[in-house]
């Protein structure tokens, strides 16, 4: 197929445009023509796109994946030149709060990357199919066996207080800051290092990936009250979902003892457990194949 993305920003490694890289890179291995086209390059996910435009191209697509209202209204005036053609436009929707997540019309159809963001657009009158945030799951891998008991956590937080916190549990720390700076660099390997993983949304579903357990911690300044939904496994995973393992399910303060505790009591010395979790949600093949039929 001819697939055309389309992302505000690829100038960093935020989660729209981690999204695209994933969604671009798994549509070339499965032989798909793909462009992808932005409003601001130069740095972070544009770096490894060869297909980048910054105006809509003046091509025939079957199909264009919309992030962001901004890029919507340049998808449309290109549609009305004559100049572009889109046999469909699904606008896919990554947040219920930011402006550039909101939908302007314009799209034959809708997409949510969680059950809260699908009920944010059935209240705004769409219809709209989850689309889970995609894995590759051939890059993202277990290489090493877990230990009988955690040693070593990987911290993926970007709040430097919740670093802090998650320090204080009394496990070997591997840190990294600032993430999204750093992401592209984070092949399964750093996560293979760890015996569990610290941190929210794709950081998770890594994680899980690698078959790692996987605390779901950070601060953030949309959830001032807490942002601890405590440790993934697979009876709470579907409940965690709906929020994107975003911290706010239930919003927890983080108590280190509780956390600490939480985390030994869960623990399964098996990558295959959690890899199972990452399998059965986060297969991207799988995602993307559904995100270009229509």
């Amino acid at each position: 197929m001819r697939v055309l993305l389309t992302n505000n920003h690829l100038n960093t490694f935020g989660g729209s445009e981690t999204w695209v890289l994933t969604v671009y890179n798994l549509l070339k291995q499965m032989n798909h023509k793909v462009d992808v086209f932005t409003l601001f390059s130069g740095g972070g996910a544009s770096d490894y796109i060869d297909d980048l435009y910054l105006e809509v191209p003046k091509k025939e697509y079957d199909i264009a994946l919309v992030n962001h209202a901004s890029c919507m209204l340049e998808i449309e005036k290109a549609k009305q030149s004559g100049l572009t053609t889109i046999d469909h436009v699904r606008f896919i929707c990554h947040g219920i709060y930011p402006q550039l997540e909101q939908p302007i019309g314009y799209a034959d159809s809708y997409g949510a990357v969680t059950p809260e963001i699908q009920d944010h657009l059935k209240f705004k009158g769409l219809k709209s199919h989850i689309y889970i945030n995609p894995i590759d799951l051939r890059e993202f891998r277990p290489i090493r066996n877990l230990p009988d008991n955690p040693e070593k956590l990987f911290l993926m937080c970007q709040n430097s207080q919740a670093q802090i916190n998650v320090s204080k549990m009394g496990f070997e720390v591997d840190c990294i800051s600032p993430v999204r700076i750093e992401r592209k660099r984070l092949y399964h390997q750093r996560y293979n290092l760890s015996d569990c993983v610290v941190g929210l949304g794709r950081s998770a579903f890594e994680g899980l990936a690698c078959g790692r357990p996987v605390m779901v911690y950070d601060s953030r300044s949309y959830n001032t009250s807490g942002g601890y939904d405590s440790v993934i496994t697979k009876d709470n995973i579907a409940e965690l979902l709906y929020n994107n393992c975003s911290g706010r399910a239930k919003s927890q303060v983080f108590d280190t003892e509780i956390a600490k505790q939480e985390l030994l009591d869960t623990y399964v010395s098996d990558t295959e457990y959690y890899r199972s979790i990452a399998e059965q949600y986060f297969d991207g093949r799988k995602i993307v194949q559904d995100l270009i039929s229509y």
